[in-house]
């Protein structure tokens, strides 16, 4: 083993959800790995204050590119994630513009978010094309393109036939469906929960039921 590449973090607080491990320790990396303690080190670094923990996942970020690329891309957005210790994003199929039926295009972006934004994306498909609620998307292109589960995010379905197609569409592809728990119909263009706080600031309200 070479020691001069290895890196010691004093004073870390290491969080470990399998190991059930939250304490401050010393801890020694070498390419990112844990290895057993050694007297000579590359570098030493005082973690006082600072976190050692498996990466965080986002399960639900609107990524601005495709569309909205004025605001920011995947090599900016994939920056802004790994500074905060996030390395995988699951993104909704509701982006504006809906790129989420296109499974070509859903390839071409995941390959782009590692090579340009060094993250791992994770693309949730329209459960119905163009989240119209009406006709299931190709699911099978989805798949192929890299999908692993589908949504119709909070859209509403057109009716319960619909839901059920798609869910024996995505059954027999082998794919997750994702529900929202919320009732579009209820919730309408409502931004925050139904109560007095809502009512005082003139937001549209969400009912409890919905």
């Amino acid at each position: 083993m070479d020691h001069m590449s290895i890196v010691k973090i004093e004073n870390v607080r290491v969080l470990d959800p399998i190991q059930k491990t939250d304490s401050v320790q010393t801890v020694y990396l070498q390419d990112g790995k844990l290895v057993a303690p050694v007297d000579q080190v590359e570098q030493t670094i005082d973690g006082q204050g600072k976190w050692l923990m498996p990466t965080m996942v986002d399960l639900c970020a609107r990524l601005r590119e495709p569309g909205q690329q004025q605001h920011g891309t995947l090599k900016s957005e994939g920056k802004a994630a790994r500074a905060n210790g996030i390395l995988h994003v699951i993104t909704p199929p509701d982006s504006k513009p809906i790129v989420q039926d296109n499974g070509a295009l859903i390839h071409g972006l995941i390959e782009k978010a590692w090579h340009d934004g060094g993250i791992h994306m994770h693309i949730i498909g329209a459960q119905t094309q163009g989240l119209n609620g009406k006709q299931p998307a190709n699911m099978a292109g989805l798949k192929k393109g890299g999908c692993t589960a589908v949504s119709n995010a909070n859209a509403a379905f057109e009716n319960d036939d619909v839901v059920v197609r798609t869910l024996e569409y995505a059954a027999g592809l082998g794919l997750t469906v994702v529900f929202y728990a919320e009732e579009p119909q209820l919730a309408k263009d409502g931004c925050a929960h139904e109560g007095f706080i809502a009512s005082r600031q003139g937001l549209p309200m969400i009912p409890a039921i919905a």
